[in-house]
């Protein structure tokens, strides 16, 4: 099945990965860039469903519980001072 430019754009290639999680990494390991726990370089600063890309400078390492709160609580603004 061929992707659309749009869900093409906004995915997060293997290569975005890999750059963001040696630039998040702490002695080799991807870590939340708000609590330092281990994490993985895939969360949209800006969401997808507002048009996000899935480009280096817009996705972040964050760790499971942050990920959640970056998400769907009101703590996303303070997350975002990172």
């Amino acid at each position: 099945m061929k992707m659309s430019k749009r869900t093409k754009a906004l995915a997060i290639s293997e290569n975005v990965k890999r750059h963001v999680a040696q630039r998040d990494s702490i002695n080799g390991i991807p870590c939340c860039v708000w609590c330092g726990k281990p994490g993985q370089p895939w969360c949209h600063i800006m969401k997808r469903s507002q048009g996000g890309m899935g480009i280096e400078t817009n996705i972040v390492t964050l760790c499971p519980d942050c990920h959640r709160k970056f998400d769907d609580s009101t703590e996303r603004p303070k997350i975002m001072q990172f």
